[in-house]
């Protein structure tokens, strides 16, 4: 074999821990049930984005985030786009500062490039996986740019973030998509 090949990847502890601590469940109470997903807090008063499936449809009886540091706050829904599948949402009131990742345009991205993905999927807390970009495109159905990666997602994932090796958002897990940011 040669001895360029890469067998595996080994991500720096603190660039996984930054990444988890600015990730949060997002859990959803409806009349008859409850919903989990993901999200990625992207300022420091809390704001969020998750996707919009996560928080929709509209007749839930409350929205609420859990932290990394296991902290529960109620959430308000500011803005959602069903056709994009992203919405952001903050915590109703909380005053606390909270650890957050920055978001990285998408002009920057590549096929191959290592991502990694943050989520809460089967109702577990903050799971860890890694992959590849395998695929950069346009999504009519979607109306933005969307890429996959090789990297496991599961059902929770939704709305969570994946992050480059700098540990800054890359995009939104959305279903069997990732929404990605910047210009078209």
């Amino acid at each position: 074999p040669s001895h360029d090949m890469k067998i595996g990847h080994s991500w720096p502890k603190k660039t996984v821990q930054k990444a988890i601590a600015a990730t949060s469940v997002v859990f959803v109470t409806y009349p008859d049930g409850t919903a989990l997903g993901s999200g990625v807090l992207i300022s420091k008063t809390g704001r969020t984005l998750t996707a919009a499936h996560v928080v929709s449809p509209d007749n839930y009886e409350k929205v609420s985030m859990i932290t990394a540091n296991r902290q529960e706050y109620d959430i308000r829904v500011l803005f959602v786009d069903h056709r994009a599948d992203l919405a952001l949402i903050e915590p109703v009131a909380s005053g606390q500062q909270f650890a957050y990742a920055k978001l990285q345009k998408s002009d920057q991205l590549y096929l191959g490039l290592d991502v990694l993905i943050i989520g809460h999927p089967f109702h577990g807390y903050w799971t860890v996986t890694a992959g590849i970009i395998s695929q950069i495109r346009w999504s009519w159905t979607y109306c933005a740019r969307i890429m996959e990666t090789d990297a496991i997602v599961n059902p929770g994932n939704s709305g969570g973030p994946v992050f480059n090796t700098n540990g800054e958002v890359i995009g939104i897990v959305s279903a069997m998509k990732i929404n990605i940011f910047g210009p078209t």
